[in-house]
């Protein structure tokens, strides 16, 4: 008889102890879920990785833009890393050339979007999610880093100075 009470007690314990684990699951399981849906660039919140004042740029030692957002296939460091790839390519290609100068900065729209060249190489796609942290239109935004990069270039070009 004694033998029946504790297995009884304890098919009694095995319910209560399962539902002292649904807080728990909650506490573990929706911070995470909402932290991915405020992550998006949609909500206007950092990339998960990316610094807080976003991933610098350069050409010349001028900051021409900062990444915040990565693309569907590009981390924000990634995408920062393939931009300044563009960047360092299309300026060693003009310069082997003798003809890398701020004017073949150009803006264009393009199938919707907003794209920054040099020359006739691309350099950037400016997003819709970069503008809004900037507070900008893509348009604008895209005439802010066109104009970094012209200083850049123009920086870029005074410290390798002539080209021999």
């Amino acid at each position: 008889m004694c033998a029946r009470r504790v297995i009884a007690h304890r098919k009694s314990l095995r319910w209560p102890g399962f539902l002292l684990l649904i807080p728990v699951f909650l506490l573990l399981v929706l911070p995470i879920s909402v932290l991915a849906e405020e992550g998006t660039p949609e909500a206007g919140i950092l990339e998960a990785g990316a610094p807080e004042e976003g991933i610098g740029v350069e050409l010349g030692k001028v900051v021409i833009l900062r990444v915040h957002y990565g693309t569907p296939d590009l981390s924000p460091y990634d995408r920062a890393a393939e931009i300044t790839r563009r960047l360092n390519d299309a300026a060693w290609f003009y310069r082997q050339d003798g003809a890398l100068n701020p004017d073949q900065v150009r803006v264009a729209a393009e199938q919707g979007e907003t794209v920054i060249y040099l020359g006739d190489r691309l350099i950037v796609t400016v997003d819709e999610a970069h503008a809004r942290m900037n507070l900008s239109s893509q348009e604008t935004l895209a005439q802010e880093w066109a104009e970094n990069l012209k200083a850049a270039i123009a920086s870029y070009n005074e410290i390798l100075g002539p080209k021999p």
